[in-house]
Parts: C-alpha cells; structure tokens; sequence
C-alpha cells in the first residue's frame, strides 16, 4: 500500500470517527475530481453509509449548493452516489426519510430531497411532491415541480397546471416544460393562455409544451405567437408549428422568412417543409385508400382481389346495386377504371379502360 494511500485511509477513519459528514463530503468530491470525474472512492462512500441517516442531511444540501457552482462541475454525480449508497443501508425507509426532508427548514436540504425523489422516480413520493407545490418557497417548489417531471405521473397533472399561475416566473418555466413533456392535453387551454407571460423564456417554454402536444387547438395561438418581441420565442412558436403540421401556418410562416433573426428564419423554412411533407403524405394515402361509397346508391363498397384482366387489378363492387368497377392498376392512385370502346386500326371494335383519378390505362 502506498503512502498517500495509508495516509487517505487515516484521513477517512478520523473524519468517520468524529461523524464529520462534511469533511466525508469534501473528501469524496476531491477524490472524484482528481480522477477526472471517472471514479468514486468506494471508502468514503462505506464510510457515509456506516455513519447513516444522520448523514443524509449534509448529503441533501450538498446536493443543492453544490450544484449551483460552490464545487466543481460533476460533484453531483459523486454525492447522489453517495445518497443512494446511504439509502441502500435503511431499507425500506428511504422514501419516507427524502418525504420528511422536503419538510426540513434548509431550502437546500428541501430541493435536494425533491430532487432525489424525482430522479428516484418513487411513485409513493407523489402526493408529499403535490404537497410541495404550495410551500411559501419558490426553490422548494420549482424543485417539487422538477421532481414531479421526473416520475411523471397523470395524478400530478392538474396540479402543474395550476402551477402555470405561480408567482414565481421560474416555477411557471418548470410547469410548462414538465406539462410539455408529459404530452396531457388537459395542459392545452392553460398552456394557451402563458403564451402571454410577462417572461420570454416562460412563453418560449409554452409554446414548446404546445408542440409536444400536438393539439390544433395551439395553431392559431402559436401563430400569433410569431410576432413576439423575442426571437427565441418566435423560433419556439415555428418548431411547434412544424410539430402539429396544420397548414393554417404555411403563410404565417412564409411571412416568417425574412424575420431579422437566422435562426428564425432557419425554424420558419424547416417547418414549411415538415408541413409540405406531411401534406404529400396525406395526398399519398388518400390515393391509396379506398373509396367507401358507391358513387351511384351510396351503398358499401367491397374489393375483391383479382380481375379479369390481371392478377394485379382488383374489383369493387357495391353491396347494394350491381355497379362495379376495376380498381386502377397504380398502387399510388384508389380511382376506378371506366370502360371506352374504340375502334381499332383494322377496324375492329376493343375496350380499354381508364382510371378516373389518374392516367392510368389499359387494354
């Protein structure tokens, strides 16, 4: 063993012997930064764990403050690492150990436990996150809503709904995302209406969720939405147009072309091409579907696989009267086929039969 080694194990076993989670901590973090944030020190982690709930706490706020820039990029990694090692030693408490935690009077021990619960994804943990929601904090609740985002579950819906009105424009911001990507069209007509917020990037975040929905009922809300002062919210607005793929956009977005900002521009092209192509593959299954309705009585048509004149060419015929017709002989087109008699150049009399919908021919 080398010296550093003995020296680092010593280290440990004070600090565990003092219970001093947060100079563990510390000592986890440095380990993990000096290998590149590829490895963890097992020992510490052991350590952590030995030591048990009560190092939970430091463990939660840690999570937090780190985060936010006190340690260098990658501690969180190695402290929720830590947390679940911890939690793996309480068995079957640690939801209700995080649930108390969202309780705790630190604002950073609070959001550490939502986070952890979201990332957990703990349906059980839902209700206490719900809970959450109404605390007088905005960083508790825009983690609640975090957290919610993270199990996803349909019980939390009308609650991030409510959340679109919260005070806090941060939380608002969340709310949209987490409804945007839970894809519940009961988000709609809120998510409509914080098109309207007084911050950009919460509009912007808006009208993202409405793309992720797909509901035509955002169309021409979203169109409107393309005048907004900020470009990051008109670029938002085109790349959910493209998503719904409704051609009420088309023009709109033509307008959108020579907006003073590129990327806008780019966002405008692209969904005019999403929406063209979307429109040609509607025209492509029309064609290729079916017709249901006998043009003479209305009356239910059948298909029968086969004709007369080609294996290929299939039959309809109506359920109610005698019409019937030959389907066209072009897998992209659904017309019939009428029959014209003509005069051959030898002068004898043939049939030959065309599609009413495309130039498709034979005989």
């Amino acid at each position: 063993m080398r010296v550093t080694d003995r020296l680092f194990g010593s280290e440990i076993r004070k600090l565990k012997k003092r219970g001093d989670v947060e100079g563990l901590i510390n000592l986890l973090v440095k380990r993990h930064r000096e290998s590149g944030f590829r490895k963890l020190d097992t020992k510490v982690l052991s350590a952590l764990a030995e030591i048990g709930e009560s190092s939970m706490r430091p463990l939660l706020k840690g999570l937090v403050s780190y985060h936010v820039g006190k340690i260098d990029f990658g501690c969180d990694q190695a402290l929720l690492e830590a947390i679940n090692t911890v939690l793996g030693r309480l068995d079957n408490r640690a939801t209700e150990i995080l649930v108390n935690a969202l309780n705790d009077e630190d604002v950073n021990v609070r959001a550490g436990a939502a986070n952890v619960l979201g990332k957990r994804g703990d349906f059980d943990a839902v209700l206490p996150l719900i809970q959450a929601l109404k605390h007088d904090d905005g960083t508790t609740r825009m983690h609640a809503v975090a957290a919610l985002l993270g199990i996803s579950d349909a019980r939390a819906v009308e609650h991030l709904i409510e959340v679109l009105r919260d005070r806090d424009s941060n939380v608002r911001y969340w709310a949209a995302l987490s409804l945007g990507k839970m894809k519940d069209q009961r988000a709609v007509e809120r998510l409509i209406e914080t098109l309207e917020d007084e911050e950009h990037y919460v509009r912007c975040e808006a009208a993202r969720a409405l793309g992720g929905i797909e509901d035509a009922r955002a169309v021409e809300p979203l169109i409107r939405v393309l005048h907004d002062e900020y470009n990051n919210v008109r670029k938002a607005a085109a790349d959910a147009l493209s998503i719904v793929g409704d051609e009420r956009a088309v023009e709109p977005l033509n307008h959108l072309l020579s907006d003073p900002d590129w990327p806008v521009r780019q966002a405008a092209r692209q969904a005019l091409a999403k929406i063209d192509q979307a429109r040609a593959y509607r025209q492509v299954v029309e064609r290729r579907s079916m017709p249901t309705k006998c043009p003479v009585c209305g009356g239910e048509l059948n298909e029968t696989k086969g004709s007369p004149i080609g294996p290929y060419i299939n039959v309809y015929t109506c359920t109610k009267c005698s019409w019937e017709r030959f389907r066209c002989g072009d897998v992209n087109c659904n017309g019939y086929m009428e029959p014209h008699s003509y005069t051959t150049m030898i002068g004898t009399k043939a049939v030959r039969y065309n599609c009413t919908k495309c130039t498709w021919t034979c005989g």
